[in-house]
């Protein structure tokens, strides 16, 4: 079952389908959105199983573990939905999924922490908000993991609506997390080969500004690329014997 799955979610959308309908018994979760509604009424027009192939076939040539995510990524849903005030909600289904997408991917020998850290990033970064502190866009993607690409691949497969601006809306989104994730790699990358010690420190030592001072800036930051004198007194120290 587990090979024919991955086999199926890379070939075309009507065999997937076709595959799930065969082995509703073996997938409850995924056959279960056939008959789930986003319509307030209970309208079919649009069920989420034919959101999910369409999801699938939208992440095109991603690993497995995306694919398996964007399978999976709505089977928390028929489990809470509700009605409320005329709109559809569906509170908290990526938690309910994740207990599923783990029983399930037990039973079929599948490892389920990738595919959950996938979907919930995917989620996630959906709805970001320039709002958000540095600290929550660094955490969102240090908790992704390896499963960043994929889950920022997932983020923009995950619209199927007939509305162009609800396309480019959730591109726009995902697009402003990446690029504002990206960025600050690089200014902590640059910040993290700043020596401990700047001008003003090697001053107050007593090292004059020119030549000298150039000098042992350059070297301390060669220090700090390589691993070393990270500690500011330990710094201070190994100037003093380079004076």
């Amino acid at each position: 079952m587990k090979d024919a799955l991955v086999a199926a979610l890379r070939g075309p959308s009507d065999a997937l389908a076709t595959l799930l309908e065969a082995r509703r018994d073996s997938l409850p979760e995924v056959w279960a959105l056939k008959t789930l509604s986003e319509d307030p009424a209970g309208d079919l027009h649009k069920d989420n199983f034919a959101h999910t192939i369409k999801v699938v076939e939208q992440c095109g040539d991603a690993d497995d573990t995306t694919l398996l995510a964007a399978l999976f990524h709505d089977v928390g849903k028929p489990l809470t939905r509700r009605v409320d005030r005329g709109e559809v909600t569906f509170h908290g289904h990526e938690v309910v999924g994740a207990r599923l997408i783990r029983k399930r991917f037990a039973a079929l020998d599948l490892d389920a922490e990738p595919v959950i850290r996938t979907i919930m990033t995917a989620a996630r970064a959906q709805s970001y908000l320039d709002s958000w502190t540095d600290s929550a866009v660094r955490r969102i993607r240090v908790e992704a993991g390896d499963e960043w690409d994929g889950a920022i691949r997932l983020a923009h497969a995950d619209v199927t609506s007939r509305h162009a601006f609800v396309h480019r809306r959730v591109h726009q989104t995902v697009d402003s997390l990446t690029t504002r994730s990206d960025d600050l790699l690089v200014d902590d990358a640059r910040r993290a080969e700043r020596p401990v010690l700047n001008g003003d420190d090697l001053a107050n030592l007593g090292v004059e500004r020119g030549p000298e001072m150039g000098r042992l800036l350059k070297w301390l930051l060669a220090e700090n690329r390589a691993g070393r004198l990270k500690d500011r007194d330990e710094a201070i120290t190994a100037v003093k014997e380079q004076m």
